[in-house]
């Protein structure tokens, strides 16, 4: 009786799991895995976006070209691509060459990513990387046809 008491003690202070810890981890692994595959695949490419910048633990995602016309993106990032647009423009012209800009504001940082003829507007709490900017920037390009 005092055996299995014992035991769960013993295993508690060595750090090790029970057969029965085990098992439940198992299945709450498997369970994250058939929600994943139950997701349906995206219709729209904001959607797609969307998927893509949640992967990364990016808040929001707009996609535009170097005019500021919004290719991807809410009704709201109009303006703030215009703004965005501007500046990568005027930095680009004063350090030619540059393919990412990082901006701290009080709560979040904004990274904007320029590829190809497309400018990627990225918002998150927390850094990141060029090499992540530029594989969110692939991942969405995969999806976006744009006229020229």
């Amino acid at each position: 009786m005092l055996v299995p008491f014992f035991k769960r003690v013993v295993y508690k202070i060595l750090n090790k799991k029970t057969e029965e810890e085990k098992l439940r981890m198992k299945i709450r692994i498997l369970k994250e895995l058939l929600e994943e595959m139950e997701k349906e695949e995206p219709k729209t490419t904001q959607e797609h976006a969307e998927r893509i910048a949640e992967q990364f633990y990016v808040d929001s995602v707009v996609v535009s070209k170097h005019d500021g016309s919004v290719v991807i993106g809410r009704e709201e990032a109009f303006e703030k691509m215009v703004k965005a647009s501007s500046l990568y423009e005027y930095i680009n012209s004063e350090f030619p060459g540059t393919r990412m800009l990082l901006i701290k504001d009080r709560d979040k940082y904004n990274i904007i990513y320029a590829e190809n003829d497309l400018l990627y507007f990225f918002k998150t709490s927390g850094e990141i990387s060029s090499i992540e900017a530029k594989r969110m920037a692939e991942r969405i390009r995969e999806k976006i046809k744009v006229a020229p």
